[in-house]
Formats: C-alpha cells, structure tokens, sequence
C-alpha cells in the first residue's frame, strides 16, 4: 500500500511538472514572439530607421519581414494629476505584441502611429491614480502629455508609448521570416534595409522550440519506463512484436518531429559527422551571445523560463529514477 502511495505521489507530481514545463513554454513564446530579435550597443539613427521600413514595404523584400522598433529606458519621470513617479519606460514603433508580453485587464496598446497615447502597468496605474480605471486619464511626460489607451498586469511600474523614427531605436523586432535560416535571413535583411549588423541576435522561435523539445523529454521519459514495463509483461511471443511495433511507431512520427526543428538543427545527412560538431559549436556561440546580452526586462524573464524548463527536466528525471528505483526494491523484497 505504502509503495502504491508512492508511486501514485510520483505520477501526480510529473503531471504537474509537464503542465508547468508547457505554461514555461507558452510564457517564452509570449517573451519571444518574434523569430529574430536585433541589439544594438548604439542608437539607430532616424534615416536607418526610415530606410528600413520603406525596404519592408518593397518588392525587394524577401525575408518577408517588418521590422518592430523599441528602445527602454529605466527610469524616466511621469506625473499625472496629483502624483509623480519614476518608473522603466518602453517607447516602440510597430507592434506593441512583438516588444513585451502585456496582458491587457482593460484597453488595448496604442496605436503604431499613435504618439500621444500609452499604455501603463496596474502597478504604474495605482501609484499615480490609486486605481485602475484610468482610461482616458492623461500622463505627462517630458513636457509632452499622454493619454492612457491600455492597463496591463504587472507588479513593476512600467509605461509603453509609441515614438518616431527620431527616438534612437536600440531594438528591433523582425517578423515574420519566410526563410528557414533565420540568422541568414536577419543579416540578409540588415544588409539590404540599411540597418547595420547588431553585435546581439537573438532567436526567439528557435529557443522556444528547443524548450518545447524539453517538455516532450519530460513526458518521454516516464513514457518509456511505462512502455518498457507494459512490454515486459507479456508473454515472450509477444515481446518482440510489441517492441517492433514501438520502433515502427517512432520510425513514422520521426518525420513530424523534425519537421517542427529549425532548419540548422537538422543535417541533410545523418552520416555527415561534421554537422555536430558544428551544431554543438553554434549552439554554444548562441548560448554565450544570448547570456552577454545587455540587460532588458524581457531577456531577464526569458532567462529565468529557461533555468526553470532546465529544473523541471532534472525533477522529471530524478522522479522517473526514483520510480525505477522504488520498484525494483519491492520486486527484490518479494523474492
């Protein structure tokens, strides 16, 4: 009864770390909407910014891609009425989705063109408001007033609004990208557009494949140990054809499963053992380009959904083992 206990207490716990490892996913993918984001140690200049969206608009354009612009800056002073605070503050040009994950309780984001509108923070909306109906109300902000078109979740001060081609843009946000190389993709559309190359990429839908592909490991391997036991207690005729009705099982759904894969992260010949090396070394040059990052709120969450996929994969595996382990003792007590 104890070890059935056990086993039931073990279950439980790796559905819920497969549900938390999906809602670590989903939540990356809602950081990292766009499939390549650019970083630039120095301000764009308007006439970059200008030319680049004027190249998103032409024939020309075979990346298929519009760029988003965003720039955020940590402490700027806002009042409104009868407060005045400092808080962080996003100002885009594009899409307001594509910058940061907002999740709206009221409103919406302001218009692309919309340089007198804003959005702010529940947070944001108390310390200058004491409330949250605020739609409507007006923010100054350097002399310049803002109207509130939006109120989305957050425990920080936050305030997004929408600036000109004059901002000095040190972000940009490319989506969406036809090719399936999206770094060459990205470089071939910096080079036509205007845009110097950014010293930062990053890949925001290759790393959300790669955390997707932890949630599937974290349901594969309790998966396995279950299949392995179910096969072990037929008879011995019907071992093999369980086990060869498992790989043909595999053989088929292989094809699916890579096709979900970035194009780099799968060889067009599996004896090729150059591709990797190579890959274990681009992911590496990815990894450290990624962790050298200069420190924007969006990468500080992403990082921190990355470490938390990682530990939900290691609890997986430990469980699993512990599950294995717990069994093999009974089986042992028995005899």
């Amino acid at each position: 009864m104890k070890q059935l206990l056990i086993r039931l207490a073990g279950l439980l716990m790796l559905f819920l770390l497969l549900l938390a490892a999906f809602g670590n996913a989903e939540r990356f993918w809602e950081v990292y909407q766009a499939p390549v984001s650019l970083r630039y140690d120095t301000p764009l200049t308007q006439q970059q910014v200008e030319n680049a969206l004027n190249y998103a608009k032409g024939k020309q354009n075979e990346e298929g891609c519009c760029p988003t612009f965003w720039l955020q800056k940590n402490s700027e002073k806002v009042k409104a009425e009868y407060a005045e605070v400092s808080t962080p503050m996003i100002i885009g040009l594009g899409e307001g989705d594509l910058i940061m994950p907002a999740r709206f309780i009221t409103g919406g984001w302001p218009g692309v063109y919309d340089e007198n509108g804003c959005a702010v923070s529940m947070q944001l909306a108390w310390k200058l408001w004491g409330d949250t109906d605020v739609l409507g109300k007006t923010v100054e902000y350097n002399k310049h007033k803002l109207i509130v078109r939006g109120v989305f979740e957050g425990s920080e001060p936050l305030i997004y609004t929408t600036g000109g081609t004059d901002v000095g843009y040190t972000c940009a946000e490319l989506a969406p990208l036809a090719h399936s190389d999206r770094r060459q993709a990205a470089e071939r559309f910096c080079m036509y557009s205007g845009l110097s190359l950014p010293p930062y990429m990053v890949y925001g839908s290759s790393m959300h494949t790669i955390l997707c592909l932890l949630c599937w490991l974290t349901l594969a391997l309790p998966a396995i140990v279950l299949l392995y036991r179910l096969v072990a207690c037929l008879p011995n005729h019907l071992q093999r054809w369980a086990g060869l009705s498992l790989l043909f099982v595999v053989a088929v759904l292989l094809p699916f499963g890579l096709a979900q894969l970035p194009g780099w992260m799968v060889p067009t010949r599996w004896s090729d053992f150059a591709f990797w090396g190579r890959l274990i070394q681009t992911f590496k040059d990815c990894t450290e380009e990624w962790f050298a990052l200069p420190v924007l709120f969006k990468d500080v969450e992403a990082k921190w959904l990355l470490v938390k996929q990682v530990l939900i994969f290691f609890a997986s595996f430990f469980i699993t083992i512990l599950f294995i382990t717990t069994k093999t003792k009974g089986m042992n007590g028995r005899s």
